[in-house]
Protein backbone atom coordinates (compact mmCIF):
# COMPACT_ATOMS: atom_id res chain seq x y z
CA UNK A 1 0.00 0.00 0.00
CA UNK A 2 1.15 2.86 -1.05
CA UNK A 3 1.16 6.59 1.17
CA UNK A 4 1.71 10.04 1.25
CA UNK A 5 2.04 12.74 4.25
CA UNK A 6 2.12 16.26 4.98
CA UNK A 7 4.76 18.22 5.24
CA UNK A 8 5.55 17.54 8.83
CA UNK A 9 4.89 13.63 8.72
CA UNK A 10 2.28 14.20 11.25
CA UNK A 11 -0.31 12.73 9.01
CA UNK A 12 -0.35 9.98 6.22
CA UNK A 13 -3.12 9.16 3.93
CA UNK A 14 -3.74 5.85 2.01
CA UNK A 15 -5.89 4.04 -0.21
CA UNK A 16 -7.01 0.43 0.34
CA UNK A 17 -9.94 -1.42 -1.25
CA UNK A 18 -10.87 2.08 -2.50
CA UNK A 19 -11.62 3.81 0.55
CA UNK A 20 -9.66 6.78 1.90
CA UNK A 21 -7.54 6.46 5.62
CA UNK A 22 -6.24 9.10 6.97
CA UNK A 23 -3.49 8.29 10.42
CA UNK A 24 -2.30 10.07 12.98
CA UNK A 25 1.00 9.37 13.29
CA UNK A 26 2.03 10.02 16.56
CA UNK A 27 -0.96 8.44 18.14
CA UNK A 28 -2.28 5.70 15.25
CA UNK A 29 -5.02 6.52 15.13
CA UNK A 30 -6.84 5.67 11.97
CA UNK A 31 -10.06 7.37 10.63
CA UNK A 32 -12.08 6.70 7.24
CA UNK A 33 -12.88 10.27 5.84
CA UNK A 34 -16.34 10.05 4.29
CA UNK A 35 -15.27 10.29 0.72
CA UNK A 36 -17.27 9.73 -2.69
CA UNK A 37 -16.65 6.88 -5.23
CA UNK A 38 -13.91 4.49 -5.32
CA UNK A 39 -10.21 6.51 -3.86
CA UNK A 40 -6.86 6.09 -6.30
CA UNK A 41 -3.63 8.10 -5.57
CA UNK A 42 -4.37 10.31 -2.72
CA UNK A 43 -2.28 12.92 -1.48
CA UNK A 44 -2.54 15.23 1.79
CA UNK A 45 -1.64 18.98 1.28
CA UNK A 46 1.39 20.68 3.17
CA UNK A 47 -0.35 21.16 6.17
CA UNK A 48 -2.36 18.23 6.26
CA UNK A 49 -5.91 19.44 6.05
CA UNK A 50 -7.05 18.12 2.86
CA UNK A 51 -6.59 15.15 0.54
CA UNK A 52 -6.78 15.28 -3.17
CA UNK A 53 -7.62 11.77 -4.86
CA UNK A 54 -8.49 10.52 -8.09
CA UNK A 55 -11.83 9.02 -8.68
CA UNK A 56 -12.11 7.29 -11.98
CA UNK A 57 -11.53 10.32 -14.33
CA UNK A 58 -12.77 13.20 -11.85
CA UNK A 59 -10.02 14.75 -9.60
CA UNK A 60 -12.01 15.03 -5.46
CA UNK A 61 -10.71 17.10 -3.14
CA UNK A 62 -11.64 16.06 0.61
CA UNK A 63 -11.35 18.64 3.28
CA UNK A 64 -10.54 16.85 6.27
CA UNK A 65 -11.45 19.73 9.29
CA UNK A 66 -14.87 20.50 7.39
CA UNK A 67 -15.70 16.73 6.37
CA UNK A 68 -16.51 18.00 3.09
CA UNK A 69 -16.00 15.89 -0.32
CA UNK A 70 -16.01 17.96 -3.61
CA UNK A 71 -14.93 17.50 -7.51
CA UNK A 72 -12.16 20.00 -8.91
CA UNK A 73 -11.87 18.46 -12.25
CA UNK A 74 -14.07 16.32 -14.01
CA UNK A 75 -15.39 15.95 -17.53
CA UNK A 76 -18.52 14.12 -19.25
CA UNK A 77 -16.63 12.24 -21.81
CA UNK A 78 -14.97 9.13 -20.27
CA UNK A 79 -12.00 9.55 -22.59
CA UNK A 80 -11.23 13.10 -20.99
CA UNK A 81 -9.48 12.45 -16.88
CA UNK A 82 -7.78 14.57 -14.50
CA UNK A 83 -5.17 13.27 -12.54
CA UNK A 84 -3.94 10.31 -13.86
CA UNK A 85 -0.48 10.21 -15.28
CA UNK A 86 -0.92 9.28 -19.62
CA UNK A 87 -0.16 6.35 -21.08
CA UNK A 88 3.15 7.06 -22.13
CA UNK A 89 4.23 8.64 -18.84
CA UNK A 90 2.96 5.85 -16.72
CA UNK A 91 4.40 3.01 -18.78
CA UNK A 92 7.55 4.60 -20.61
CA UNK A 93 8.67 6.93 -18.25
CA UNK A 94 7.49 5.37 -14.50
CA UNK A 95 5.53 8.17 -13.77
CA UNK A 96 2.23 7.24 -11.79
CA UNK A 97 1.55 10.87 -10.75
CA UNK A 98 -1.27 13.09 -12.75
CA UNK A 99 -0.89 16.19 -9.87
CA UNK A 100 0.91 17.86 -7.65
CA UNK A 101 0.28 20.24 -4.40
CA UNK A 102 1.88 23.62 -4.93
CA UNK A 103 4.55 24.39 -1.42
CA UNK A 104 1.66 26.25 0.24
CA UNK A 105 -0.92 23.33 -0.14
CA UNK A 106 -3.43 25.43 -1.64
CA UNK A 107 -3.68 25.10 -5.14
CA UNK A 108 -2.54 22.02 -7.57
CA UNK A 109 -1.53 21.59 -10.66
CA UNK A 110 -2.93 19.04 -13.09
CA UNK A 111 -2.47 16.72 -15.66
CA UNK A 112 -5.68 16.71 -18.02
CA UNK A 113 -5.56 13.69 -20.30
CA UNK A 114 -7.52 13.23 -23.49
CA UNK A 115 -7.62 10.01 -25.56
CA UNK A 116 -9.99 11.10 -27.93
CA UNK A 117 -7.24 11.81 -30.64
CA UNK A 118 -4.84 8.47 -29.47
CA UNK A 119 -5.51 5.56 -31.28
CA UNK A 120 -7.12 2.65 -30.33
CA UNK A 121 -5.19 -1.14 -30.03
CA UNK A 122 -7.11 -3.78 -29.60
CA UNK A 123 -5.36 -6.47 -27.83
CA UNK A 124 -6.63 -9.97 -27.85
CA UNK A 125 -6.10 -12.90 -25.32
CA UNK A 126 -8.13 -14.35 -23.51
CA UNK A 127 -10.36 -11.49 -22.99
CA UNK A 128 -10.36 -8.58 -25.54
CA UNK A 129 -9.79 -5.11 -24.47
CA UNK A 130 -8.80 -2.25 -25.58
CA UNK A 131 -6.48 0.59 -24.65
CA UNK A 132 -5.58 4.21 -25.78
CA UNK A 133 -1.51 4.87 -26.98
CA UNK A 134 0.81 6.17 -29.68
CA UNK A 135 3.05 4.71 -31.09
CA UNK A 136 6.28 6.44 -32.01
CA UNK A 137 5.59 9.69 -34.38
CA UNK A 138 2.28 10.00 -32.98
CA UNK A 139 0.27 13.07 -31.16
CA UNK A 140 1.03 12.97 -27.37
CA UNK A 141 -2.60 13.53 -25.44
CA UNK A 142 -1.30 15.08 -21.82
CA UNK A 143 -2.03 18.86 -21.15
CA UNK A 144 -1.62 20.55 -17.45
CA UNK A 145 -4.31 22.61 -15.99
CA UNK A 146 -4.38 24.58 -12.52
CA UNK A 147 -6.90 23.27 -9.76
Amino acid sequence: VAYATDDTGARACFALAGALFVVDVASGAVTAPDVTGSVYDPRLNGPGTAVAYVDGGDLRLAELGEGTDRVLRSHPDPLVSFGRAEFVAAEEMQRQAGYWWAPDGHSLLVARVDENTVPVWWIGGRTHRDTHGSTCGEKSIAKTDRA
